[in-house]
């Protein structure tokens, strides 16, 4: 018999409860198929008969689990034994160790049960009702895209305003009239010209 050091190392990690019921399993599937190797698949101890799945087990936080490959698995949790929390909890050693024997024989054989795929879920296209506010929504946008540009309508022939400034006169800036007082120095300055007051009409 071979046995598997990464069967040992989850037996030893898994809770105080669950330890004799996956070694007691581990026994006892030794012992109804000698041929039987060990191995772990999807996380779990398993153990195979000419390549095949036979027996798997696992360990949880509050039950353990056997999983008799082939057999039905509509009991209470993962496997075909329901959730286990005891030796007690499991069949007789001889019922266990037949249903082992047999579960092999039929994947020998090939006459092992194939579990019946089910039907993916079909999804049917529905038709989405557009709301009132949809459809009124809808129809500004549609009225706005037919409008005519903005820029088009209003600046039209000569009431388009012109992008050039007018251009800046050439001649220096006349005089304003007001009187220039003369320095002390002999330059001559403008003189300031009175505040002007803003009537309120």
């Amino acid at each position: 018999m071979r046995t598997d050091p990464h069967i040992d190392a989850y037996i030893d990690k898994a809770e105080d409860f669950a330890q004799p019921i996956l070694r007691h399993v581990r026994a006892l599937v030794h012992s109804a198929l000698p041929e039987a190797e060990e191995a772990i698949k999807w996380g779990m101890p398993h153990f195979m008969v000419g390549g095949k799945n036979v027996v798997g087990m696992a360990a949880f936080k509050a039950h353990a689990a056997v999983m008799i490959h082939g057999e039905d698995d509509s009991a209470e949790g993962m496997g075909t034994l329901g959730k286990i929390a005891s030796l007690e909890e499991l069949p007789p050693d001889e019922d266990l160790a037949a249903r082992f024997r047999a579960a092999a024989d039929a994947f020998i054989s090939g006459k092992a049960s194939k579990r019946a795929a089910k039907p993916k879920p079909r999804f049917r296209s529905r038709r989405i009702s557009l709301g009132p506010s949809t459809r009124r929504h809808g129809r500004v946008r549609s009225s706005i895209r037919s409008r005519p540009p903005i820029a088009a309508s209003i600046w039209n022939g000569s009431s388009r305003p012109s992008a050039r400034r007018p251009a800046r006169s050439a001649s220096p800036p006349q005089s304003s009239g007001w009187p220039r007082a003369r320095s002390a120095t002999g330059s001559t300055r403008a003189a300031s010209r009175p505040a002007q007051r803003t009537i309120a009409l």
